[in-house]
């Protein structure tokens, strides 16, 4: 096992920390891991997958539904804002 150190650590976030700590009934070094455990899940953050890639998987065709655009110029034509005043 390998030793963390984090500086800087602002007393309300420690305060925050210990506070989160005993409602969990830990330690504040255990609830330190639990929270970086719990934000740098692998299945949660693909290392190294490229955004395209992940915007597609979440947005793609397969995710949703398509939707029928109407032609431009279909529509009613609205006049441009006045802005004169």
């Amino acid at each position: 096992m390998s030793d963390l150190l984090i500086k800087d650590v602002s007393d309300d976030l420690r305060r925050r920390l210990e506070a989160r700590a005993k409602l969990h009934a830990r330690t504040v070094d255990a609830e330190a891991r639990a929270l970086l455990e719990a934000a740098i899940e692998p299945s949660s953050y693909p290392v190294g997958e490229n955004i395209v890639v992940v915007a597609r998987r979440i947005f793609g065709p397969e995710n949703g539904f398509d939707l029928e655009l109407p032609p431009r110029g279909s529509g009613p034509q609205k006049e441009p804002p006045d802005f004169s005043d």
